[in-house]
């Protein structure tokens, strides 16, 4: 279950950020605002240390699209940049029985955590480069649990097949903690003078499952993308 209460206290915050930029700068406001979309690879590790185990990749991340708007205000040999970020997080496996003359089976489930963030970040220029490093916090505003069981009954010469599939919010809501909070750190390449190409590694430092099972623990999520400045005059 979703706290609207606090989600509505967080977007507020950014809200009033956003709404309260210096009117000094307005003449080239346009030139400070951007956005960015692309894909994001989203896994989680045993422990709060960088070092510690990764669940495999290619069969237990969450791949999905991201998008992030984002204010930048210039200061020397770089700028100081804040965000709002919609990002989704999770984990997912499956797995199945050895043959079996009578019974086999294939059982597959995965945990899908939708993240509103603010990550805020200090961007450093090197050429045509940018090193970002920075903090991010995270506000769980849903969830979702995702299912599939396939069994295969073999007798007397008969197959029978059963299937379940659902998908649902998960049915216990205090299992997921609703704040996370992370190290942000990134490379981006400037393409031409309002597109780049962005790549960020966000390490979370909260455990977010309340259970300590073994599927959830510490978020690790990688975003690729191209940050747009729509708004600019050059």
């Amino acid at each position: 279950m979703v706290n609207c209460y606090k989600f509505r206290i967080f977007s507020a915050l950014l809200i009033f950020y956003f709404t309260g930029i210096k009117i000094s700068s307005a003449g080239n406001i346009q030139d400070r605002i951007s956005f960015k979309t692309g894909y994001s690879f989203s896994i989680t590790q045993a422990g709060q240390s960088p070092f510690s185990e990764t669940r495999r990749w290619y069969d237990r991340s969450i791949n999905s699209v991201f998008f992030n708007l984002q204010y930048a205000q210039p200061i020397k040999k770089g700028e100081l940049s804040i965000g709002l970020q919609i990002v989704e997080k999770g984990f997912k496996t499956s797995f199945k029985s050895l043959p079996d003359p009578i019974f086999e089976y294939e059982l597959a489930y995965q945990y899908r955590l939708y993240y509103v963030e603010m990550p805020v970040n200090y961007v450093y220029y090197f050429n045509k480069n940018s090193l970002i490093l920075g903090i991010v916090t995270s506000f769980l505003y849903d969830d979702s649990y995702r299912f599939r069981e396939i069994d295969v009954l073999k007798l007397n010469n008969k197959t029978t097949i059963y299937e379940s599939n659902y998908a649902s919010q998960y049915p216990y809501f205090d299992r997921f903690k609703q704040w996370d909070f992370g190290i942000n750190i990134g490379l981006s390449r400037k393409l031409t003078n309002s597109i780049d190409l962005e790549c960020t590694l966000q390490k979370h430092l909260i455990n977010v499952d309340t259970w300590n099972h073994k599927d959830l623990a510490y978020n690790l999520c990688v975003l690729i993308g191209f940050r747009y400045c729509f708004l600019s005059s050059k």
